[in-house]
Order: structure tokens, then sequence, then C-alpha cells
């Protein structure tokens, strides 16, 4: 965020300027262009990305003198949710260091199924590392090419998960309205899916969103009073 100069060094040792053309903090994402030509893409992997499957990072840990270090080990957990993260991640216990944020996350065949992104330290801790998922990785460029933003829906909403929920607990609560100024949704309404997506936490809320949200309004099913009720709720911005 607010970065003035940047260098983008390729495998070869190859240093390059680097301009910022997009970036989102709350997806922790951002676009950066070098001029060099030839360069090959990487190759996102299609589908969905199962747990037990081997996970190869590569980066460059503590120095750039370690930079095209790989790693390699299995994805431990999908939809995985955090304290403070918007959208799920990927959990694996693949090493990741510092100088491997930003890198990738590849399966056997080379194609990216994440972008390393935090990991736990501490004592009795071990190999607990997460990375943003590919599909999240899509998303964030389309949005990006389409208007140069992550469009987000703001429906006038404050929004509260349950205690379950909020320890990793398996549940099928709903989440809780907490304030609402849109007028249509009243607190303590427990909103149960999203365009017929049924949600448990904030961050299937923002999944179920960044899957299906038109760029206008949301199908919300919610229960009020002990009755379930279905309204088509317009964004506010």
């Amino acid at each position: 965020e607010d970065i003035t100069n940047l260098t983008v060094v390729l495998y070869d040792g190859t240093s390059l300027p680097g301009t910022v053309l997009y970036s989102d903090t709350t997806a922790d994402l951002a676009v950066v262009k070098i001029n060099k030509l030839g360069l090959k893409p990487v190759r996102i992997q299609e589908g969905s990305i199962e747990s037990g499957r081997t996970a190869i990072a590569i980066g460059a840990p503590i120095s750039l003198s370690m930079r095209n270090t790989v790693t390699k080990g299995i994805v431990s957990g999908t939809d995985v949710a955090l304290n403070d993260s918007y959208y799920k991640l990927l959990q694996t216990d693949t090493s990741i260091n510092t100088g491997n944020s930003g890198r990738p996350l590849l399966n056997i065949k080379g194609e990216l199924i994440g972008i390393n992104s935090v990991k736990f330290s501490g004592v009795g801790i071990d190999n607990m590392a997460f990375a943003i998922p590919a599909d999240t990785v899509s998303y964030a460029i389309n949005q990006f090419e389409n208007y140069g933003k992550i469009n987000r829906a703001d429906f006038g909403m404050t929004l509260e998960q349950s205690w379950e929920a909020r320890i990793g607990i398996p549940t099928n609560k709903g989440i809780t309205v907490k304030t609402s100024q849109n007028g249509v949704m009243q607190p303590g309404d427990v909103i149960t899916k999203v365009n017929g997506i049924s949600i448990f936490s904030i961050p299937d809320f923002n999944e179920a969103l960044k899957k299906t949200y038109n760029g206008s309004f949301a199908d919300i099913t919610y229960n009020r009073g002990g009755e379930e009720q279905t309204v088509a709720l317009n964004a506010i911005k």
C-alpha cells in the first residue's frame, strides 16, 4: 500500500522497475506491470481445490539470494476463515517464510492454486500457512480489468456472526443484522441465504456475493420472528 519505488526480480536475477496498476487491501492483492516481452504466464487451476493434494511453494524466503526456493507439502484445508479474513483461504503445511508472501502456491502440474499470504508462528505451532485461493485471484483480476477496482456491495448493514462461527465450531446458524440503514432489514434479522447460497459466517456472506453478485441487488433470505422471508436488496452504493 502506498509504495513508490517497486523492483521486480525475475527467476534469473534480472531486475526491472514495476508499476502498480491496481491494488485492493481487503483481498490483499495487486497487479504489477513490468515492461518485458516473452514472459510465460502461469496457468490457473480450474475447478475445486481438494484437501490432501500436493502443494508447491516457490519464493525467496528470508533473502533474495534464496530466490526460486521450492518447498512441498499438501493442501491442509480449504474454505478456511481466519478471525480477520474477508474471504476464505487455503491452508497448507508447505514451508512458508518471510519472502514467500505474494509468491505462488502450485499444484503438481505447476498450475496456480493460490497466492501465499500469511502464516501462524509461535511455540507449539508447526507449518500452518495460508494462501489466497485461485478463484479469488481470478475474481480480483476480472474486477480490475472491467472496473479498475473490486466492486463490493454495500447494503447499509453491519453484521454479526454466531459465537460458534467466531470460534470455528460447525453451525447451522445464520448471521445477525446488528444495524441497518437500508429501510428493509431490521436489527435482529438473521440472514440465512444470499442468492440461494446458505451462509453461516460473515466470510460465507462475502464469498456468496463474490460468486453471485450482479452489481445492483442480491436476493437475501432472512428470518424475522420465526418467519422466513426473501427480499431483493439493492446496494446503496
